[in-house]
């Protein structure tokens, strides 16, 4: 997969589904690349000798606002992730981290899209350790990525993304 900037980068990323993440690859995140105003181009080989070709105009005004209050609360049974409404959010992406002791991250647990401000979880079901450090990152976005029958028209249409980190806990031995 590749990423063209407006100032003419290309970025090159592999794209993996991860053992845990319930449906396709929605989304690709570059943590290195602070967003530049402009036309991104999007291409990509998808299994069944398909391919992506995507322009994406991003204007960093338009980003929908932070969602607010998230929280992250869990025990050995379960884990919740809660958070406030983003004006112009018709669906929400959760991710959780496990976070070392320096505040890095270390590995990713992609989680569920949804249209409610709370997720659910069972703890030993995303396989998280005792005594570990994790993270949640919720992100809103301007189109309902929940409805796969109509995901092409709403991927084919600009939408509008934003993120909010919760603060890192520490799950109880």
């Amino acid at each position: 997969m590749s990423v063209v900037t407006p100032n003419g980068s290309v970025i090159q990323a592999a794209m993996e589904k991860e053992r845990w993440a319930p449906g396709p690859v929605l989304g690709w995140w570059f943590f290195s690349t602070p967003p530049l105003p402009g036309t991104y181009r999007l291409e990509a080989s998808l299994p069944g000798n398909l391919y992506l070709s995507k322009e994406m105009p991003l204007n960093p005004e338009n980003l929908l606002p932070l969602v607010a209050n998230p929280s992250l609360i869990f025990d050995q049974s379960q884990m919740v992730v809660r958070w406030q409404p983003s004006s112009g959010a018709r669906s929400y992406y959760v991710e959780l981290w496990e976070v070392d002791t320096e505040g890095n991250l270390t590995s990713q647990y992609p989680l569920l899209y949804t249209t409610g401000l709370e997720l659910h979880f069972v703890t030993v079901d995303l396989g998280l350790q005792p005594g570990k450090r994790y993270q949640a990152r919720v992100f809103a976005y301007s189109a309902d990525l929940t409805d796969r029958l109509h995901l092409p028209d709403a991927l084919s249409s600009p939408f509008n993304i934003s993120s909010t980190w919760t603060e890192a806990r520490v799950l109880a031995p």
